[in-house]
C-alpha cells in the first residue's frame, strides 16, 4: 500500500527509515501511550529490528507516516485468527511535533478505507488507556464507537489503568450501513446543509444572526467536530455532530427532509454513541417536536444560548424509560 496525501504519505517501511524510527519514536510521551513492547529509550538498533520484521510480513499490515520526506509514525492493523479472523486490532503513533495537525485522523481514515477495499476483515478495534482522550476523539472522528470500559486492563508505568474499547465495522455488515463519518472534503457541503436548514426553519433568526452563525459554525464548528452523514449520490445530505454522548448539531437539507434521515442519525447516535441529551433552541417548533417524539424530554432552560444571544435554550434529555428500552 502507498497513499500519498497533503501533508502525508502511508507507505511500508523501509530500512533506510532506521534513522528517522528512532529519532521519531525516542519520546517518553510516545511510549506512556503504548505497549511495553515498543522499548523506550528507542534506539537505531530497536528500528532496525522492527523494520526486519516488518520486510518479512506477508501481507504488510504495518506502515509508515511519512511527512516532509521522514518517516515520523506508523500505522497498521493485527488481524486475529480462528474464529476471530475477520477482525483485527489497530493503532497508530506519531511523532510529538506533529500533533494536533488532523494527521492522524487522515491517515486512520485511509487505513480503514484500505482495510476495507483489500482484505476480509470486516471488524477493525481498538483499545487505548482510558487517560489517553485525544487518541479517542481520533477514532470517534474516524467513525470508531466507543464500546465500553476495560477496568485495570493494563499495567503500565508501575500502575494499573483502565482501557477504552473502540471498534467499527465495515458498512456493510453495520446496523446502520448508510451512516458514515464526514471527511474534511465534506465541510463546505455541510456548510451549505447548515444554512439551508436554518433558513427554513429557524425564522426567528434575523439576516445578521444567521451570517453571525455562519461564520461559527464554518470556521469554528465544523472542522473540530466528530461529525456523521448520510450520502445520496456521493454527497452529504443529511448530518448529525455528538460529543460524549451529547448531540451538538443535527441537520438535514430541506431538499430531503421528511425522508426520515433526521430520525435515522438520531437512532445511529443514540444507539452506537449513547448520545442521550441535547440543547434545542426553544423557539424551533420543529426541532423540540422532533426530540420529543424520539423520547427527549426538557429538563431545563437557559434564557439565551451560548453566545449570550436572547435566544432561549431547552436542555433535553432522553428519558430513562426510553434509555432502557434500546
Amino acid at each position: 500500500m502507498e497513499i500519498k496525501r497533503e501533508p502525508y504519505t502511508i507507505r511500508p517501511w523501509r530500512m533506510s527509515d532506521a534513522a528517522d524510527l528512532a529519532r521519531s519514536a525516542n519520546n517518553i510521551n510516545i511510549w506512556r501511550n503504548m505497549r511495553d513492547g515498543f522499548p523506550y529509550p528507542y534506539a537505531e538498533s530497536d528500528a532496525v529490528d522492527f523494520i526486519s520484521m516488518c520486510e518479512q510480513m506477508r501481507p504488510v499490515t504495518n506502515f509508515a507516516i511519512e511527512v516532509d520526506g521522514k518517516a515520523v509514525g506508523g500505522v497498521g492493523y493485527q488481524p486475529h485468527t480462528d474464529v476471530e479472523r475477520f477482525s483485527a486490532e489497530t493503532g497508530y503513533w506519531l511523532a510529538e511535533p506533529y500533533w494536533g495537525r488532523g494527521i492522524v485522523a487522515g491517515v486512520m481514515a485511509d487505513l480503514i478505507d484500505y482495510v476495507w477495499n483489500h482484505t476480509e476483515i470486516v471488524r477493525l478495534y481498538a483499545g487505548i488507556f482510558a487517560f489517553n482522550a485525544a487518541s479517542g476523539r481520533v477514532l470517534e472522528k474516524t467513525g470508531f464507537r466507543r464500546v465500553g470500559v476495560l477496568e485495570k486492563a493494563a499495567f503500565k508505568e508501575g500502575r494499573f489503568v483502565d482501557k477504552v474499547l473502540y471498534e467499527i465495522v465495515k458498512p456493510e455488515f453495520a446496523d446502520f450501513p448508510d451512516v458514515v463519518s464526514a471527511q474534511s472534503a465534506d465541510l463546505p457541503v455541510l456548510a451549505e446543509i447548515w444554512e439551508a436548514a436554518v433558513r427554513a426553519t429557524h425564522s426567528f433568526l434575523t439576516e445578521p444572526d444567521i451570517l453571525f452563525f455562519r461564520h461559527a459554525v464554518r470556521e469554528e464548528y465544523l472542522p473540530s467536530a466528530t461529525l456523521f452523514c448520510i450520502r445520496s449520490q456521493g454527497v452529504p445530505r443529511s448530518f448529525i455532530g455528538v460529543n460524549e454522548r451529547e448531540i451538538e448539531t443535527l441537520f438535514v437539507h430541506p431538499d430531503v427532509r421528511g425522508n426520515g434521515l433526521g430520525q435515522r442519525l438520531l437512532q445511529f447516535a443514540v444507539a452506537r454513541m449513547g448520545a442521550d441529551r441535547v440543547d434545542v433552541n426553544e423557539q424551533n417548533d420543529q426541532a423540540v417536536g422532533f426530540y420529543r417524539r424520539m423520547g427527549f424530554e426538557v429538563v431545563g432552560r437557559d434564557p439565551v444560548d451560548g453566545y449570550g444571544k436572547p435566544f432561549p435554550i431547552l436542555h433535553m434529555r432522553r428519558s430513562v424509560r426510553e434509555s432502557n428500552d434500546s
